[in-house]
């Protein structure tokens, strides 16, 4: 068995599309999230662009910009 630390944890390749970017995490209900693939599937789009349009309109709504 090799030592502690000779163990390399596998390191997964960021994608470009994440690059320089956080996440965020948030816990909805069962019903929300089911209402959320809903919306995506039926718009043919992301939830992550749900999402961040959601971001958006909060941004907008305080008179910030839309950056997300």
């Amino acid at each position: 068995m090799a030592p502690e630390s000779a163990i390399v944890r596998a390191r997964y390749p960021k994608a470009s599309t994440r690059e320089g970017k956080r996440v965020v995490t948030a816990y909805i209900s069962p019903e929300a999230f089911r209402q959320l693939k809903r919306i995506a599937a039926d718009e043919d789009r992301q939830q992550q662009d749900l999402l961040l349009e959601g971001l958006n309109a909060v941004f907008e709504k305080r008179g910030l910009s839309r950056i997300a």
